[in-house]
């Protein structure tokens, strides 16, 4: 990937997460519970919040440990009363929302980068409870040819999951 391709990306995704009006904060005390509980390092708790069925109450999105390719996992939590509910628990590097569901809340799709030239995008959708994978795609910018030649595609190759 071009240091202008790289750039560009940058630019989008950061354009993005300002579109969804999304606000750093502290990471609340039974959230951080919740995910050491399920092995996250505490200092490595970053939190945002986002609106997801503009209820004007925001969801919580919280991430953990980070791989070196910028892989994190990813919690998304509602409040309830005075407690939080997780809804939805996967590895991100982009998280993006979606359109707008029949239980009223946003579809949630996140993206992971496996290599430099290969990625996965997964749609999840709320089904009035938490959310469930709907579909996902695998985009593949490399291959190898008959003769064992390393190549770059000018568009991924997308196949379903």
């Amino acid at each position: 990937m071009s240091i202008f391709a790289a750039t560009s990306l940058l630019l989008i995704v950061a354009m993005a997460a300002i579109a969804q009006k999304r606000t750093a904060v502290t990471v609340p005390r039974d959230v951080a519970r919740q995910m050491v509980n399920d092995g996250e390092e505490i200092a490595e708790l970053r939190a945002e919040t986002i609106d997801l069925n503009a209820d004007g109450r925001p969801e919580l999105i919280v991430r953990g440990d980070c791989a070196v390719v910028g892989n994190c996992s990813t919690y998304i939590f509602r409040r309830i009363g005075r407690r939080y509910e997780q809804l939805l628990n996967d590895e991100a590097q982009i998280v993006r929302t979606g359109k707008l569901g029949i239980q009223k809340y946003r579809e949630i799709v996140f993206q992971v980068h496996d290599s430099a030239y290969e990625s996965h995008v997964s749609t999840y959708k709320f089904d009035g409870k938490e959310y469930h994978l709907k579909g996902c795609i695998d985009r593949k910018y490399s291959y190898i040819d008959k003769r064992d030649r390393w190549h770059l595609r000018k568009r991924p190759q997308i196949t379903k999951c």
